[in-house]
């Protein structure tokens, strides 16, 4: 067997440490791609907070490859949420220092860096989750109270195609008795208001100053207001289409039937029982002979009580008396 001359031991060790090199330049090549797809993975959880469950797992084996473990396993959906948490409630320098990561997990200083490496991106993706949910809250509690509104609301743009409307809306929309839906935009039934309703909308006023009431009148003889509010342009997302709102469309009932609170009427002018179903009655059947009819009592009667209501109310004529009372209409359904 010939003996290995140094010019043979040479070449071995330059091909063992190219092949090493190799190796090493293909493992580092591998773990950027996994810290790139592990980033990426915390920002797409933060949007999807059904992902941080796998997201945590992926953080394990990145952070600590070996048998120990940084996040308890076996977490469920809120659990992993909390721990997440708790790990970033401590200032940074105290989570990414030697000691306290000993303390938490005996992790030796390669883990200690790769926390530090992935840290900040956690956090922020964290906070990303709590403001989404958040709003997302808001936005479900608007949504809800718009919801209980008497009126019927409607945002359009300037071609009156409706971007959003709520419950009462939907209802008078599909009663076809005042308005409808054609092609997607709102469209009153009758023709005079129709295009009174566009011409309302596509107004160019200023945000704060509303055009003249709309009104809608269905064949049967319903008749119903309708508000338009101009609202500043700003292109908004509406069902993933980017579409800018201009005016809000308020429509509702016409006349006295909506929801009055008589007990806070009473509180608040100091009406006996007797005043109260006098006031009320003018509201609903109209004149000192009507009511003295509906009431029971003498018309005389009937006067007298009313000369009190004047002076409770600082009003002076029965007309007065009836806007006083619409101004304790309640905007919500009764339902």
């Amino acid at each position: 067997m010939r003996a290995l001359d140094p010019g043979d031991v040479s070449q071995m060790m330059t091909a063992f440490e190219s092949s090493e090199a190799r190796a090493g330049r293909a493992g580092a090549a591998r773990e950027s791609e996994n810290l790139i797809d592990l980033i990426g993975g915390i920002y797409e959880a933060a949007l999807d907070p059904e992902q941080w469950a796998g997201v945590l797992d992926a953080l394990n084996g990145f952070i600590n490859p070996g048998p120990d473990r940084f996040f308890p396993s076996g977490l469920h959906p809120r659990e992993w949420f909390d721990a997440a948490n708790a790990m970033l409630e401590e200032p940074a320098d105290d989570l990414t220092s030697g000691r306290s990561m000993g303390r938490r997990a005996g992790a030796a200083e390669h883990a200690r860096l790769r926390l530090a490496m992935v840290l900040r991106h956690v956090r922020r993706a964290l906070h990303i989750t709590e403001d989404i949910t958040r709003s997302r809250a808001e936005a479900a509690a608007l949504a809800e109270t718009v919801d209980g509104l008497g009126a019927g609301l409607f945002i359009v743009d300037a071609a009156t195609r409706i971007l959003h409307l709520n419950a009462a809306a939907r209802r008078l929309l599909a009663a076809e008795e005042v308005l409808c839906s054609r092609g997607g935009r709102l469209v009153a039934c009758d023709p005079q208001a129709n295009r009174s309703l566009r011409l309302a909308v596509t107004a160019d006023s200023p945000a704060d100053v509303m055009p003249a009431p709309l009104a809608l009148i269905a064949a049967n003889g319903i008749r119903r207001v309708g508000y338009v509010r101009p609202l500043k342009t700003a292109a908004r997302a509406y069902d993933g289409r980017s579409q800018e709102a201009v005016a809000a469309v308020l429509v509702y009932k016409a006349g006295m039937e909506c929801p009055r609170p008589p007990d806070i009427i009473a509180r608040s002018y100091n009406l006996t029982p007797t005043e109260l179903r006098v006031l009320l009655a003018i509201v609903d059947v109209g004149g000192t002979p009507q009511v003295a009819a509906t009431l029971g009592i003498a018309p005389s009667t009937v006067r007298t009580h009313v000369g009190r209501l004047f002076e409770k109310t600082g009003t002076r004529r029965q007309a007065e008396l009836v806007r006083l009372v619409a101004g304790f209409i309640s905007p919500f359904q009764s339902e």
